[in-house]
């Protein structure tokens, strides 16, 4: 028992460091993106141009997500939790550093924004298996009755990658010399992720994969094609829990849709109820909403673990 729960609290530590160093990575690009890429990576010439495409190119690392999030997700459900999230931070740091080594326009011509956008589309395919495999892992180590709160710390580790990524950037584009900041300064974010990567794996690989997952390679019983039977045994219910999500993070997000609000966090549980879910209420689902555990509950319905 002391080892199980020593196993949960190492696997909410794990997608907490490795969430917050990947997210610094995806974040850094966005600053960068818009203060020094349209500068070096991209045609002087014409600077709005120039920042229009740039802004592009962090467009571009959404596109790949759905791919990464469906290929790494079967890696994952196929091959466990913990090997896929050691291959994605690896995969995000790499592909990470090697945008801080990147030539200039002036050096390399359309290269440079051509490797740019290659790199961006790695970064991309990487970062869509870490919310889900972070919160995966987690949620199968988790206690009963405490899944919901463990899974919430890989949402957290999201949000201090973000601030992490301000405090490294930022000081460095306001304190340095501009000249040596256009230079070389906006590379040592990058290059930092050296860093960032060992300690995750440093981190990831301390904790065990998850028992449920041991229990049926052991057996033989894993599945060939996890998503097709995901839909196949529970598609009507996936697509009704992801509509509720998506109006919960609507309201979150204060997409103009205050009004019915309240009414939204009053129906819900009648949902939840028939669906089978722990009681909880209107407070209660504000709260999964607030810190990003909401989808937790999808998880807890279509996984493998059992409540």
């Amino acid at each position: 028992m002391r080892g199980a729960v020593s196993q949960a609290y190492r696997a909410v530590a794990g997608g907490w460091v490795g969430s917050a160093l990947e997210y610094y990575d995806f974040f850094i690009y966005a600053t960068a993106a818009s203060l020094v890429f349209p500068q070096v990576l991209f045609p002087s010439g014409n600077p709005t141009t120039a920042i229009v495409a740039s802004l592009a190119t962090y467009g571009v690392g959404y596109v790949a997500r759905p791919v990464g999030a469906f290929v790494l997700g079967h890696w994952g459900d196929t091959h466990g939790r913990k090997q896929v999230l050691v291959g994605c931070m690896i995969l995000m740091g790499i592909s990470t550093m090697a945008v801080g080594l990147l030539p200039t326009y002036e050096q390399a011509g359309v290269l440079a924004p051509a490797m740019l956008v290659a790199l961006r589309l790695i970064q991309g395919f990487a970062v869509a298996g870490e919310i889900s495999g972070s919160s995966s892992l987690i949620l199968e180590h988790a206690p009963f009755g405490h899944r919901g709160l463990y899974s919430s710390f890989t949402l957290q580790g999201v949000q201090a990658g973000q601030i992490l990524a301000a405090a490294v950037f930022l000081p460095l584009a306001r304190y340095m010399p501009r000249d040596a900041f256009m230079a070389w300064g906006w590379r040592l974010p990058f290059l930092l992720s050296v860093f960032a990567v060992a300690a995750g794996y440093v981190v990831r690989r301390r904790v065990a994969e998850t028992p449920v997952f041991a229990e049926q390679q052991a057996r033989g019983t894993m599945a060939r094609a996890p998503i097709v039977q995901a839909f196949t045994n529970s598609g009507e219910d996936m697509l009704r829990l992801m509509c509720m999500a998506f109006l919960i993070a609507a309201q979150a997000r204060g997409l103009r849709v205050q009004a019915r609000s309240d009414m939204l966090f009053e129906q819900i549980p009648i949902y939840l109820d028939y669906f089978g879910f722990p009681t909880t209420t209107p407070e209660h689902l504000r709260h999964l909403a607030a810190n990003g555990s909401f989808s937790c509950l999808l998880r807890i319905r279509l996984g493998r673990v059992r409540s």
